[in-house]
């Protein structure tokens, strides 16, 4: 599968998600103008974690199982963090 087709497949996934709060947003109209925020906010989030894994990578600091699984459960942490603020 390649990027594009996972692209367009979350594409999909976030229409269905407005189209649930479409009667929200329409009472609401100032909602709109968040919603490029909030999705690049996602995007960002991504990035900076593609960053730190990448110098971590390049430091030689994930040499084991141990401590791979331990930096992913981090970056999980923080984006789950950032998604809830």
């Amino acid at each position: 599968m390649t990027k594009f087709q996972i692209l367009l497949i979350l594409i999909f996934l976030v229409s269905n998600v407005l189209e649930i709060f479409e009667d929200v947003i329409k009472q609401v109209t100032i909602l709109a103008f968040f919603q490029t925020m909030l999705l690049d906010m996602a995007g960002n989030i991504g990035t900076q974690s593609l960053a730190v894994t990448i110098q971590k990578l390049t430091n030689d600091e994930l040499d084991n199982k141990e401590k791979e699984k331990k930096h992913i459960g981090r970056e999980v942490k923080i984006s789950l963090v950032n998604s809830i603020i």
